[in-house]
C-alpha cells in the first residue's frame, strides 16, 4: 500500500459517510414535507367543512 493508496482509501470513506449522511437527510425530509402536506390538507378540509 503506497501512502497515496491510503488517502484515496480514506476519502473514499470519507466520501461514502457524506453520501449516506446525504440520502439519510433528503429521506428524512421527504418525509417531513410529505407529513407536513398531509397536516396541511386536514386543516384545509376541516376549515372548508365549516
Amino acid at each position: 500500500m503506497k501512502s497515496t493508496d491510503i488517502q484515496t482509501q480514506s476519502f473514499l470513506a470519507h466520501f461514502q459517510r457524506i453520501v449516506n449522511a446525504e440520502n439519510f437527510v433528503n429521506r428524512f425530509f421527504a418525509q417531513a414535507s410529505a407529513s407536513f402536506r398531509g397536516m396541511g390538507n386536514r386543516i384545509r378540509k376541516r376549515t372548508h367543512a365549516t
